[in-house]
């Protein structure tokens, strides 16, 4: 026969687990999976910055894409170097 403590804390367990699977909450390989997709972009970004830097250290020209251009949106007043 169990106690009532222990009958209490397998009740909260079972909730606790329920709440879980009813709230999507996201597993280890999910977390794993977004956090690899972060550090992919992250990494994207930086390669696209030394490209940049490399650019302006050797005193080429940048592409168009880096010159500046008018802003749009919120930000539509104002330029972007």
């Amino acid at each position: 026969m169990t106690s009532i403590r222990e009958y209490v804390l397998e009740s909260i367990k079972d909730r606790i687990k329920r709440d879980a699977q009813s709230k999507n909450i996201p597993n280890e390989a999910t977390i794993q999976t977004f956090e690899d997709k972060k550090a992919k972009q992250f990494k994207i970004k930086i390669e696209k910055l030394k490209e940049v830097i490399s650019l302006l250290v050797n005193e080429a020209q940048l592409p168009e894409k880096y010159k500046d251009h008018k802003l749009t949106g919120n930000y539509k007043n104002r330029r972007e170097l």
